[in-house]
């Protein structure tokens, strides 16, 4: 009888142990907090185009970036992964420049 009382002890600390293990950490990055409101944002908008969230990201760096490939308001054709890189990197110094201001 003990010694079942404490395997299910036992077996209780673990099941603790391991739920408490699997908790998400919480979000603090202002970058990785802006980019997750405009993929919400751009979620519930009625344009689900990749433009969205590029222009909620930083409208300057949309243009700067991505001007030649803009029709008609959207970009057009495949964004390789060096145009996306330069995005990013433009988008991310722009923010951090605010955040210091």
């Amino acid at each position: 009888m003990k010694l079942s009382l404490v395997l299910l002890a036992l077996v209780a600390l673990i099941a603790v142990a391991y739920a408490l293990e699997i908790q998400p950490t919480r979000v603090t990055d202002p970058i990785v907090l802006r980019r997750l409101d405009c993929q919400m944002n751009c979620r519930t908008d009625e344009d689900a185009h990749p433009d969205c969230f590029y222009r909620c990201l930083s409208m300057n760096c949309y243009e700067k970036v991505f001007g030649s490939m803009i029709v008609d308001g959207v970009i057009e054709g495949h964004v390789s992964e060096k145009r996306n890189k330069k995005f990013e990197k433009c988008w991310t110094k722009e923010y951090k420049t605010k955040q210091e201001l």
